[in-house]
């Protein structure tokens, strides 16, 4: 190989790795952002439906 293919595979070698680093990036992104929204959510959802933890034990086969 001469310099020049080396340059131009060096380079394109560079170019997947950056779309690779900022398609992963993009995606743990959205998975935290996913994870802060139910987490967030959560407590309200169990006041707006009157779940509480007793009544999901109750459910799984709890004794309280």
């Amino acid at each position: 190989m001469n310099d020049l293919s080396r340059t131009t595979a060096d380079a394109q070698s560079e170019t997947r790795l950056g779309w690779v680093l900022g398609l992963t990036s993009t995606a743990y992104f959205m998975v935290v952002i996913d994870a802060v929204v139910v987490i967030t959510a959560l407590p309200q959802m169990q006041r707006d439906l009157k779940v509480s933890l007793r009544c999901r034990d109750h459910h799984r086969g709890g004794s309280r």
